[in-house]
């Protein structure tokens, strides 16, 4: 979660102001943030091996 809190802290502010969109609560960051690590980790096991019983 760490790693997905610090991309949305780098990109989002960014993002936001070159779509001259307002700043976002706390509350929507952490959203973001909880919302990016599910992605990544669903993404990361679609290239996993599954486990042999």
């Amino acid at each position: 979660m760490r790693e997905a809190r610090t991309q949305v802290e780098i990109t989002l502010p960014g993002e936001m102001r070159h779509r001259k969109m307002p700043a976002i609560t706390g509350v929507e960051r952490e959203l973001a943030a909880r919302t990016a690590y599910s992605s990544a980790r669903n993404e990361w096991r679609k290239h996993t091996d599954p486990e042999i019983p």
